[in-house]
């Protein structure tokens, strides 16, 4: 539940109810449920409840102090916002919250037809550039891309919208004042100045297992459309993507080698009914329910113009299969499309060690080849 305020309550001269917004902000960092709230609402407005409220909330007053929790938003440039006036589509959620705490200059009101982008925290090279791609190539039109700001994909989605310049939504598991994980902090700062932050919980709330699934609910909530990029069979991604499809958003999902682990969320997805993602642009218009391209406007590339799709601000070549480099034996199996660590390179190679992790730091340096978050190297 959303953490509370330890600090000494209030005299009720200096914690007056408050009113509207107000009573719906205080209601929201109270331990209970946005289920429970969404029944004591039918019968009373807010501020009616915190003036007589039930039993379990009966020391509202010794469990948020409206001054300092008011106080906190000012300091990290936030603010709390009723649902309604977020998206009309939180309304989706049959415990849907009483509002959200925001914080970032974009314009809440244009946050429809938004596209959530989300996958695995320790994606391939080719999952990553894919959702960077895909997220610029959407906030070059001004089609709001969501994710949850975590490692790996959300990363990846969130840096591609901001490096495109166009508006990034980042759904937080935990308050609106932490930054988590740690490493995207710059990311978080970026988002936060750029786009758009939203949070649930109350500040000073931290990440724990609960907050994640009610992370993601709101994602899917605020989305027309989700694309999963990559992901197990199980895990938060494949859990989100069942949410959309209880909620009747629509799911993509991007194909991948029928080897790699992170290809058998995205494939299940396909097999049971998402729509298959073969570039930017198909995606894009299938989204808008463009017509399919004519065979002229495939092949000849001389003309331009046609197809909003094409008009972009940076050229974006299609994802078309690069050569192979050209890797010492060694490392031949990297050529594969396989992700692998020095240690089993040097296994597989009969090779020692050293010999491999000095080649593969130059590999690096080069470019040729990209090393992952676990570890493991693959080809760029």
């Amino acid at each position: 539940m959303p953490a509370v305020s330890k600090s000494k309550p209030l005299s009720v001269k200096e914690n007056p109810i408050p009113f509207a917004s107000d009573a719906e902000m205080i209601l929201s960092c109270l331990p209970i449920g946005p289920t429970a709230l969404r029944k004591l609402l039918q019968e009373k407005s807010a501020a009616e409840i915190l003036e007589n409220p039930p039993e379990n909330l009966k020391e509202w007053k010794t469990l948020v102090n409206l001054t300092e929790l008011k106080k906190k938003l000012s300091a990290c440039g936030s603010r709390f916002v009723s649902t309604p006036k977020v998206s009309p589509c939180l309304l989706d959620l049959p415990d849907a919250p009483l509002g959200l705490f925001a914080k970032g200059p974009l314009d809440i009101s244009t946050l429809f037809n938004c596209v959530a982008i989300f996958g695995t925290r320790q994606p391939t090279e080719y999952g990553k550039k894919f959702a960077h791609e895909l997220a610029g190539f959407l906030a070059e039109r001004a089609i709001p891309v969501i994710s949850g700001l975590a490692l790996g994909i959300d990363a990846a989605a969130h840096q591609g919208a901001l490096d495109a310049e166009g508006p990034t939504v980042g759904v937080l598991g935990n308050g609106i004042d932490i930054v988590y994980p740690s490493e995207n902090k710059k990311l978080f700062e970026a988002v936060g100045k750029k786009g758009l932050l939203l949070s649930e919980f109350s500040p000073g709330r931290p990440p724990d297992r609960q907050t994640f699934p009610r992370r993601n609910r709101i994602i899917v909530a605020l989305a027309s459309a989700v694309v999963v990029v990559e992901s197990d069979m199980s895990g938060g991604a494949m859990i989100t993507a069942e949410i959309a499809q209880k909620m009747g958003r629509r799911i993509f999902a991007l194909p991948g080698r029928i080897d790699q682990p992170t290809s058998r969320g995205p494939h299940k997805l396909i097999q049971n009914g998402a729509t298959l993602i073969a570039s930017p642009e198909d995606f894009y218009r299938q989204f808008t329910n463009l017509p399919a391209p004519t065979q002229s406007e495939l092949f000849d590339e001389g003309k331009e113009g046609k197809d909003p799709a094409k008009n972009s601000k940076t050229k974006r070549k299609a994802n078309l299969p690069k050569r192979k480099p050209n890797l010492a034996p060694e490392l031949a199996a990297l050529n594969e499309g396989e992700a692998l660590s020095p240690d089993e390179l040097s296994r597989r190679s009969n090779t020692p060690i050293e010999k491999i992790s000095s080649m593969l730091l130059m590999l690096e340096m080069e470019g040729t080849l990209t090393k992952r978050l676990d570890g493991k190297y693959e080809v760029s």
